[in-house]
């Protein structure tokens, strides 16, 4: 933190995860294959400031080994209900962000068959996080994303079948994220 180390401005964020990303059958009648896949995500964030900043790098150990995800993000967290007591962290707050990511030659194969390094997409997102302890966070998602590059934004076309054929893709889910 600042107050251990002068040189830093704020807080400087490290981090590793590990991702399960579970995949819905999809068109398996037509022999397309879904399968789960496993990353490792590492990091750097500048939590303190209002609009905080992050970078991360996301290698994909499961499907296509050596496909890598870069992303530069911002984004700001409110709090909607503060910490009581002897609790550290806000019992709810919500957290809005957005970014840009950038994809290695064998992520692009692997996504979309195309063999090249080039941003991918831009994002928005939302994510409501209830503090249930002081090390486990249970929070419900949204985002939306839009594919940059002309050749994914048309693979991802191709992809969306029966909807509007747009390569914008809102997702959402539920995380559980534990600290040490």
């Amino acid at each position: 933190s600042p107050d251990d180390y002068a040189r830093l401005p704020t807080t400087l964020e490290l981090f590793v995860n590990y991702i399960y990303e579970y995949h819905p059958p999809v068109n398996r009648w037509k022999g397309e294959d879904n399968p789960d896949t496993q990353f490792i995500n590492v990091g750097a964030a500048l939590p303190d400031l209002w609009l905080a900043p992050a970078l991360s790098a996301e290698f994909d150990i499961d499907n296509e080994y050596g496909a890598m995800y870069l992303a530069a993000e911002i984004g700001h967290t409110f709090t909607l209900v503060q910490a009581a007591g002897n609790r550290e962290a806000d019992l709810l707050s919500l957290s809005v962000g957005g970014g840009v990511g950038f994809g290695n030659p064998r992520r692009n194969r692997h996504d979309t068959g195309f063999d090249t390094y080039a941003f991918k997409d831009v994002w928005a997102s939302a994510a409501l996080e209830w503090q249930l302890t002081d090390h486990i966070v249970l929070s419900p998602y949204v985002a939306l994303f839009e594919q940059v590059h002309g050749r994914l934004r048309d693979a991802a076309r191709r992809y969306i079948e029966g909807e509007t054929h747009a390569s914008t893709q809102l997702v959402g889910g539920l995380r559980v994220a534990a600290t040490f």
